[in-house]
């Protein structure tokens, strides 16, 4: 049984930011900035390349966010940055990262941004997608009957056959393990899919462990 991550998601908090002084960031010590873009406030949805954009244009306190993509020990890297102080960032991840290699990586990487955000206050995780292939025995449409006794799961969301269905895949069984959670496992017969939604790759890996049993 392979779980592997490979992209995350999550929003740090720091001190409100100086806009006049960010648009004007050129470099970044140890990470390659290769775009950098400014949206104006009330227009998010619409991301300008900065060296296009005056300050006549967008006065600093018109700018809504901005937004910065990056490499940094050759992971790409996005943040979107926001004058209240929060900064969503998303991005690659290496394949053998645990919580703790990943948290170093995000700290790490806020800290070559330190004479610009200022000190990060808090972090969190909001989404994690990993791969996952469980070797299974049988096909999970045989397992079904096993793992619907078992009760290991709130939910299971069979594969829609309809003929009539035009985008997304067909063949996934979708397991929901709690009451309200988004985080789930997909998998086509062969036991091959993603986790999507977790909130650490401890919980992605304690979705998959009740398949242990049905492996090779």
């Amino acid at each position: 049984m392979t779980v592997q991550p490979y992209m995350f998601c999550g929003v740090a908090k720091f001190e409100p930011i100086d806009f006049w002084s960010f648009r004007h960031v050129k470099n970044v010590p140890n990470c390659e900035i290769y775009k950098f873009q400014i949206s104006a406030k009330g227009s998010l949805g619409v991301k300008v390349d900065s060296n296009l954009v005056t300050e006549e244009m967008i006065p600093f306190e018109n700018i809504g966010s901005l937004s910065m993509c990056l490499k940094f020990r050759k992971i790409k890297v996005s943040l979107r940055v926001f004058t209240s102080g929060s900064v969503k960032i998303s991005g690659g991840i290496d394949r053998n990262s645990t919580d703790e290699s990943l948290n170093i990586f995000i700290n790490d990487l806020f800290e070559n941004f330190k004479n610009d955000l200022g000190s990060m206050i808090s972090f969190k995780i909001c989404n994690l997608n990993l791969s996952a292939k469980l070797n299974l025995v049988e096909e999970v449409s045989d397992l079904l009957p096993q793992i619907k006794e078992d009760k290991e799961f709130f939910k299971i969301i069979l594969p829609d056959w309809n003929t009539t269905k035009t985008s997304g895949r067909k063949d996934v069984y979708k397991f929901y393990k709690k009451i309200n959670e988004k985080y789930h496992l997909r998998i086509n017969d062969k036991g091959i899919g993603q986790i999507l939604g977790a909130k650490s790759i401890f919980e992605a890996q304690d979705l998959c462990n009740y398949f242990a049993k049905f492996c090779k």
